[in-house]
């Protein structure tokens, strides 16, 4: 069994945007750590991406980039 199935991870930034990252279909391709280094970064152990925990405002729109841009469906905007 595969336990990065088990894992789904959410961060708030601000009022304005969640981001929920499915780790279980992330396949560590990085376009969302191209997109928008600030806020997501690929984890050198698992290969998988992260979110970082520091978030600069401004950014939803890189946000909205790498959502559409990851190739697995791993990131979604709550």
């Amino acid at each position: 069994m595969d336990v990065r199935k088990q894992f789904h991870v959410t961060e708030n930034l601000g009022d304005e945007m969640r981001i929920e990252l499915d780790l279980g279909k992330c396949a560590g391709h990085g376009v969302c750590a191209l997109e928008a280094p600030e806020i997501f970064d690929i984890d050198d152990e698992s290969g998988l991406a992260v979110l970082r925990t520091e978030r600069p405002e401004g950014r939803e729109a890189a946000v909205n980039t790498a959502v559409r841009g990851c190739p697995e469906r791993a990131i979604t905007i709550a």
